[in-house]
């Protein structure tokens, strides 16, 4: 959308300048940058901590696993967009040809980064429902619902859900593609839309179904949520009453399931928070565009823009923290990580520190060591220093032979060191 078509069906004047929507989208390039590198660690850290404990995973290991993923892919594939919005004054000063030769690549890569950034959003918000709904039912009815819900079982509905959520976002590189395969429409992409019948038939039902889907989610979320956060404020109450009263305490499983609710909680209230911009912003669009009404002018949409995609991101990029904040498993887990990378960099010079400061008695003591096989006929030493060998073989003396001829009743010699003995072939080795 061009400034120069702000407001273009009212005689009204535009409510922002030029200069103001372009000082606004500074907030996008300040802001996106941060949440990348604060959403990249915090997911990566989400990961490292969630794969740590894979052998003993639940169904929430795999849900806060996949939405860890599914919020990298969303950060990450905004930068492209980012970057052609960074350049658009840079772009504004390039002749035609230079200007398609920059955007090129774009395009190209246009209905892949839209298709998998649909995708990952969708995937990432319905498995925050499915999430909030299994918690649910497993609060309410747990001796029969929680050994349905198990890590196999998550894995499954996140793979079913990934292959639906393929399927609906499946436009953008369908409409992409095809529009680029059309020289008359490759920078004009409303002009394609609007001379392809199937795609003037497929355009507002997939705009349609987004924002139903969009509201649906939203309203489900806070409905499941709230009768959730009741059923935990009951549990809670009835937890201190047995503690006050001195009556057996809740078992580890269902205390687990009470800190899986609060880690839920963080989610919801930061996904509320930070999609309810975002879900206004394209109720006002679409009512705008497809109701009819022009109640909202398009420089307030243009002013509006960089705001609700900053809070909107903030949701793909601050899970972390909030986990950090109100579990200690989180905790606990990134204190390992960081005990292990200290270990891991002290480690070289520790050992080289070690090496240098052994006493030489204790370095010539440690390479005498030798292995003495039990029938006295061969021996290994590391260094000739280490024994001073005699021919004792060839020495049996009258005292071995007559032990050796001992009546069995008589208990034999006690040995010095009581050792194990370990049979290799045919030969024994005493340690």
């Amino acid at each position: 959308m061009s400034f120069d078509d702000l407001d273009s069906n009212s005689t009204a004047v535009p409510l922002y300048s030029r200069d103001q929507i372009d000082s606004a989208y500074y907030v996008q390039w300040v802001f996106y940058p941060i949440l990348l590198v604060l959403g990249t660690v915090g997911n990566v850290l989400n990961i490292t901590i969630l794969l740590a404990g894979v052998k003993s995973s639940t169904s929430t290991t795999v849900y806060l696993a996949f939405v860890a993923v599914a919020d990298l892919f969303v950060l990450w594939l905004q930068l492209p967009r980012h970057i052609l919005n960074s350049n658009e004054k840079y772009i504004g000063n390039l002749s035609d040809s230079a200007r398609a030769e920059y955007e090129t690549p774009f395009r190209q890569f246009d209905g892949i980064q839209r298709w998998g950034l649909e995708t990952a959003i969708q995937l990432s918000d319905w498995t925050l429902l499915i999430f909030s709904s299994e918690r649910l039912v497993t609060t309410l009815a747990p001796m029969h619902f929680r050994q349905r819900c198990s890590a196999k079982t998550a894995i499954v509905t996140e793979c079913l859900l990934l292959s639906c959520c393929l399927l609906f976002t499946i436009y953008n590189p369908i409409q992409s593609y095809y529009c680029m395969s059309i020289p008359d429409y490759v920078y004009d992409k409303t002009g394609c839309i609007e001379n392809t019948e199937w795609l003037t038939n497929w355009a507002p039902l997939q705009k349609r179904a987004e924002m139903g889907v969009s509201v649906f989610k939203y309203v489900a979320i806070v409905l499941v949520n709230s009768a959730l956060l009741c059923v935990l404020c009951r549990s809670w109450h009835s937890s201190t009453n047995l503690k006050r009263n001195h009556q057996p305490q809740r078992s580890p499983k269902s205390e687990m399931y009470l800190k899986s609710g609060a880690i839920l909680c963080a989610s919801t209230a930061l996904y509320l928070s930070a999609q309810l911009p975002m879900l206004v912003f394209n109720m006002r669009i679409y009512s705008r565009d497809h109701g009819g009404g022009d109640g909202y002018p398009k420089s307030s949409q243009l002013f509006a823009t960089p705001f609700v995609q900053m809070a909107f991101l903030a949701n793909y990029s601050l899970n972390f923290y909030l986990y950090f904040t109100v579990s200690t498993r989180f905790r606990d887990g990134l204190r390992d990580i960081c005990r292990r990378g200290s270990r891991f960099v002290q480690s070289p010079n520790t050992s080289a520190t070690a090496l240098s400061t052994i006493p030489m008695s204790t370095s010539t003591d440690f390479l005498a060591r030798t292995l003495v096989l039990a029938s006295g006929d061969q021996f290994m030493s590391d260094t000739p220093l280490a024994l001073e060998t005699t021919s004792k073989e060839a020495k049996t003396t009258q005292d071995e032979r007559d032990i050796m001829h001992e009546d069995d009743a008589t208990p034999p010699p006690q040995r010095d060191r009581i050792e194990p003995r370990f049979s290799i072939g045919n030969v024994d080795i005493q340690r």
